[in-house]
């Protein structure tokens, strides 16, 4: 089973689709399309089938089959259900999708009414060969069975395969599309790029002292190795305002890394030696005495290229997480001087600013983010970042400065249209609902209508990986999230 959710720009749910997969027979089946009603004719729909169409190319399916109520007046009584059923119809035969004719599949159910009862639809995904008999019995034997084994009895079972013999299978005709539609074809996704920054002027902070080991031939090896894996796109990183670094770091610090490496002499660098004790309202005058005042080591050196060479650190972090805000699935920050000991008013540890904390603070403003340290112990390694993060709860909620919005009314339901008779069966019904208290689980910190937008950043020495957990839809701007499982039909 997969599930694609879409998501606006403010992580409010706007629609999802949940699509089941038969591996042996090789189609797929589209249980339920739902948009919300206040994005209704704004290509969220298209969005969420297009991607339904792509993952079913990507499964190997040979099509794509699902319901559809029908539009004629002897076969819906109701004139208003009619018109959505058309307007359905329509927006299907974009795709060349449309009812299967020529079949008992319409017939009810014993004891079921004959109104209203749903269409088959195929959709061939763009590939120009016909639907054969064979094929589609054994595909409506596995719907009828496994779907809804609880109302359709053998016998019903096997009057509707057997009625299933013409070659090729007849589709409808066109009844809204006049011409050919522009759309995209059905293709498989691609994996998506990392998003690859690297601090195109770390060079220039190279201490060749004795001693001295944060080299640049650090990120020389790494870009190699991530070169080879072909899974990045470097990416240029952009400038940002001082503005950024000043919301994490404390500013007398930021002022003072700026001053005291401006006037240091080229090639010269100067390491704390007095640690005076930290009086805010008496710091130390002298630039290099200042030095132990906000450094927690003797060998992180001030010099005239340290303090640019931080910045733009900081500036791949935020390009990397612009690129995430943008609908990019992962982002990589390659970067030198590295940041994570870097606490909110003290240096040290070769790091200057903290890159990922600064990230952090960044996307904090667009919803929850969570930091996480995969190599090494997080207290051990990554004291800075947890020292700027724990005052404000950011490294477990990061939700500061946010007044929860008040809530809207309930969440409407998605329906789907029931097979026959009077609903759905017990598990169709019964993960409908699971599904749908899910998504109400995943509101709860937001709203009754939205998901709470997720960011990751993963970090460890030299380098800030962030990872969105939605992604954007192609027509809509839309994030799409996609959940796989290992549920299929019948299974």
């Amino acid at each position: 089973m997969i599930l694609y959710v879409a998501e606006n720009s403010k992580g409010h749910v706007n629609g999802f689709a949940m699509v089941l997969l038969e591996p042996k027979l090789h189609f797929c089946y589209l249980d339920y399309l739902a948009v919300s009603g206040g994005t209704v004719g704004r290509g969220v729909g298209a969005a969420l089938y297009e991607y339904v169409r792509d993952e079913a190319v990507a499964q190997g399916a040979m099509g794509l089959f699902f319901e559809c109520l029908p539009e004629d007046a002897d076969k819906c009584s109701d004139a208003s259900v009619r018109k959505q059923n058309a307007s359905r119809l329509k927006f299907y035969e974009r795709y060349d999708a449309r009812p299967i004719m020529g079949t008992a599949y319409e017939t009810p159910v014993p004891g079921g009414s004959n109104d209203n009862v749903p269409h088959l639809v195929f959709d061939g995904l763009d590939r120009e060969k016909t639907l054969k008999p064979k094929f589609l019995q054994d595909v409506v034997r596995v719907i009828l069975e496994r779907k809804y084994g609880s109302i359709c009895p053998p016998e019903y079972v096997a009057k509707v395969v057997g009625s299933i013999q013409k070659n090729p299978v007849e589709l409808r005709p066109f009844r809204y599309r006049k011409q050919p539609v522009e759309r995209p074809l059905a293709q498989p996704h691609g994996p998506e790029p990392v998003a690859l920054v690297v601090n195109d002027r770390h060079d220039i902070h190279h201490i060749r002292e004795r001693g001295y080991v944060e080299s640049p031939v650090r990120i020389s090896i790494i870009m190699s190795e991530l070169t080879a894996s072909g899974l990045f796109e470097t990416v240029p990183a952009k400038s940002y305002p001082i503005k950024h670094i000043q919301a994490t770091h404390d500013p007398d610090l930021v002022d003072y890394l700026e001053k005291a490496c401006k006037t240091t002499p080229a090639g010269k660098s100067v390491y704390p030696y007095v640690f005076p004790i930290r009086n805010r309202a008496r710091p130390p005058k002298e630039l290099s005495i200042r030095a132990g005042y906000y450094c927690i080591d003797t060998f992180t050196p001030i010099n005239n290229n340290a303090y640019p060479a931080a910045i733009r650190a900081v500036d791949c972090a935020l390009t990397a997480a612009d690129d995430i805000l943008r609908g990019r699935r992962m982002a990589h920050a390659l970067v030198r001087p590295p940041g994570h000991h870097a606490e909110r008013s003290s240096f040290g540890g070769f790091c200057y600013f903290n890159n990922a904390a600064v990230a952090a603070q960044y996307l904090c403003q667009y919803g929850t983010v969570a930091i996480m340290e995969p190599l090494r112990s997080w207290n051990r390694c990554d004291h800075g970042t947890v020292a700027i993060m724990e005052p404000l709860r950011s490294w477990n909620r990061c939700d500061h400065g946010h007044r929860r919005p008040p809530r809207k009314r309930a969440a409407r339901h998605f329906l789907s249209s029931s097979r026959r008779a009077d609903g759905f069966d017990s598990w169709r019904s019964g993960f409908c609902v699971s599904i749908f208290h899910w998504i109400l689980r995943r509101n709860r910190n937001r709203s009754w209508n939205g998901f709470q937008h997720q960011h990751r950043i993963a970090r460890s020495s030299g380098w800030c990986s962030i990872q969105n957990r939605p992604r954007h839809g192609n027509a809509t701007r839309s994030k799409v999230l996609a959940l796989v499982s290992d549920r299929r039909i019948g299974t």
